[in-house]
């Protein structure tokens, strides 16, 4: 978060530009005390425990509170001779290791040339049942091993696992139900901490009301995480209910909404979805920045769990023996290239 002074004036930007200074009132206050006529601070605001390990889940506490008791860590500051530069990139986090000493005109050319490292994400499948939403996480699954970009698997679905049984990798709360909040916080922080991006299936758990107390949206931009809602629908009217739902609860910055053509094909999938496209619910997600991408129909679902199989055991050209799961395959990555920054 960066902290702009200005003649004894105090503004907490995030990093996408949005002013939070109301949200953390004791911050800015405290600001307003150091002794500088302008100034831009580049920093983070946590909470800090006893042990002084910072911990997510009581800064998201604090969030709802006004922000009392937490630190803003200063990472850099920027004389007010550079206040009015055109160098927007300082309200990324600057990596400094190794730069401590470095004159700031001489750091200032330096991020301006270098390319940002792209954003960590949590990916949130949302849909009903019959959806295809597990297919869709299995593919973007997949597709993440396949350009080799790391991607957390965390399965939250105790009733109804839909990734875990297929990944090792993934992981999976405790059985106990009371134990699942404070384990998914944890997981999430985790995730968060590391720079990872990850996939998070929260099964029942998404119509509970803590994760309406959660404030996940807000927490994770103030900490750098993109938050990608994606929202499966089929052309049958049972499907909708979630999505204005999940958009008025979790307010997610982006939303893909997916179209599962399954059992469709061509035109007869565009008259199948045309009642959902006209729906006043899509309509207003669409106008408030939504995009609408197409999952196209395969023929045996299936057969691509069992290649996905194959593949972990070793099989050489596991893929390549199915020319119609090939296709398939292209047909995804053409029709979700629109949304490609947007996932892992």
């Amino acid at each position: 978060m960066a902290a702009r002074i200005d003649h004894g004036g105090v503004q907490l930007l995030t990093r996408s530009g949005l002013d939070w200074t109301p949200k953390y009132p004791a911050t800015a206050s405290a600001l307003t005390k150091l002794k500088v006529t302008s100034a831009y601070l580049d920093g983070e605001l946590c909470s800090v425990r006893p042990d002084g390990v910072t911990s997510f889940a009581l800064m998201q506490q604090a969030s709802d509170h006004g922000g009392a008791g937490l630190v803003y860590f200063v990472f850099d500051l920027l004389r007010n001779h550079f206040l009015f530069a055109p160098w927007r990139g300082f309200l990324s986090r600057l990596n400094l290791k190794g730069r401590r000493d470095m004159p700031s005109d001489i750091l200032l050319a330096h991020d301006a040339n270098t390319t940002e490292r792209p954003r960590p994400k949590l990916i949130l499948p949302i849909g009903s049942g019959r959806t295809g939403k597990s297919f869709w996480s299995r593919w973007l699954i997949d597709r993440a091993a396949e350009h080799r970009s790391q991607l957390e698997i965390i399965d939250g679905d105790t009733i109804n696992p839909g990734v875990a049984p297929l990944y090792k990798s993934a992981l999976v709360p405790p059985a106990f139900r009371g134990d699942q909040p404070t384990w998914f916080e944890k997981t999430i922080e985790s995730a968060v901490e590391s720079r990872r991006s990850a996939l998070l299936e929260l099964g029942s758990w998404l119509f509970d009301d803590w994760l309406a107390e959660l404030s996940l949206a807000e927490t994770l931009e103030e900490n750098g995480v993109d938050l990608i809602a994606v929202c499966l629908l089929t052309p049958d009217a049972y499907s909708l209910p979630r999505l204005p739902y999940v958009l008025d609860l979790i307010k997610p910055p982006r939303t893909v909404i997916v179209l599962n053509e399954w059992g469709f094909h061509g035109n007869r999938a565009r008259a199948a979805f045309a009642p959902i496209l006209a729906n006043p619910v899509v309509a207003a997600a669409q106008a408030d920045g939504a995009r609408i991408v197409t999952m196209p129909h395969l023929d045996d679902a299936e057969e691509l769990d069992a290649v996905r199989a194959q593949r972990r055991d070793g099989a050489a050209g596991a893929m390549t023996d199915h020319p119609a799961l090939t296709a398939w395959l292209n047909r995804m990555e053409e029709n979700f290239a629109p949304v490609a920054d947007w996932l892992a």
